[in-house]
């Protein structure tokens, strides 16, 4: 006898319903109060995915910790806890909590306040991810992304500026 597996089956159920109504809420509430013969009869039934449901060894957990812009001076510092497969493929998202930083119209002070919640959230997950098989944390800094992308831009400026007044043309990088 073979050992029998789990399945997810996605199905999804349409069907169309003419209804005389006075305004468009009282046709759906007609429709709601449908006993699950009348909403099922005549419908279209289909099945659009069977997935094999892994076990837990054969998933990876990824915690994805966040320090990122939600407007110009205002940033968001989150956490997400992703489930996936060993290759990569998405099982489940999870918003596992967050704060946000606009309490100063000055981006430097929400940026010290974020990175000090950022730092804390970074070791909090670490340590959840050594204790948990298959988990890793990732990490984005944003803000610091954009900086280091920034200052590149401007030492490279600098570089050719200081060239070009040394009498060389040529530009190499």
């Amino acid at each position: 006898m073979s050992e029998k597996k789990k399945y997810y089956i996605g199905v999804s159920i349409l069907n169309c319903y003419e209804v005389d109504a006075k305004d468009k809420e009282e046709a759906e509430d007609i429709v709601r109060n449908y006993s699950d013969k009348e909403l099922l009869d005549d419908s279209d039934f289909n099945i659009n995915y069977t997935d094999e449901i892994k076990t837990m060894s054969e998933t990876k957990i990824v915690y994805e910790v966040m320090l990122r812009y939600q407007a110009h001076d205002e940033l968001i510092v989150d956490v997400r806890k992703d489930i996936e497969r060993l290759d990569g493929e998405p099982i489940s998202e999870e918003y596992v909590e967050g704060f946000s930083y606009e309490r100063s119209c000055n981006l430097e002070n929400n940026y010290k306040e974020a990175l000090r919640q950022y730092n804390k959230l970074l070791v909090k997950y670490r340590e959840l991810a050594e204790k948990e098989d298959n988990s890793s944390v990732n990490e984005w800094d944003e803000v610091e992304h954009d900086a280091i992308r920034l200052i590149a831009i401007k030492q490279e400026n600098e570089i050719t500026y200081k060239v070009k007044h040394k009498g060389i043309i040529k530009v190499t990088k």
